[in-house]
């Protein structure tokens, strides 16, 4: 999903963006942080942040994504 808006945003095919996602961060940690162990729903809430292409990129623990220009 984060490939995909910022490759909306800058007009390119997500397998064109440089650096890939996975060099800044690993998208498996993301889903795997805030998971509960027992179900669907976060065991924790909070979010992440993190920069990728000169976006703030902020991951809530629900799953929602906010994409903050540069």
């Amino acid at each position: 999903m984060i490939v995909d808006r910022i490759s909306d945003l800058e007009g390119l095919d997500p397998e064109e963006l440089s650096p890939p996602l996975c060099s800044v961060i690993e998208p498996e940690a993301l889903d795997v942080l805030f998971r509960s162990s027992t179900g669907d729903t976060p065991h924790t809430s909070g979010h992440v942040r993190f920069e990728y292409r000169g976006y703030e990129i902020r991951v809530q623990s629900d799953g929602e994504i906010a994409v903050l220009n540069r």
